[in-house]
């Protein structure tokens, strides 16, 4: 079962590690893993993973409007 998860609460200028995403929605660190796979962009290959907030923000509204 889906849940819809509340894009207001990200920050559009700051970058988010996978765990603080985690945390910000409540799901599991395979979860984002899975949503690099699916097109969430990374800012780079190094680690720790950042995702700028913007990107995280059109990936998953995008992710949303088409589950409606």
């Amino acid at each position: 079962m889906s849940r819809r998860l509340n894009t207001a609460r990200i920050h559009k200028n700051r970058s988010y590690t996978v765990q603080e995403i985690c945390e910000l929605f409540d799901v599991h660190k395979n979860t984002v893993r899975e949503w690099f796979r699916k097109g969430l962009a990374k800012d780079d290959d190094r680690r720790p993973c950042l995702i700028h907030g913007s990107d995280l923000k059109l990936f998953l509204d995008a992710r949303q409007k088409s589950r409606r």
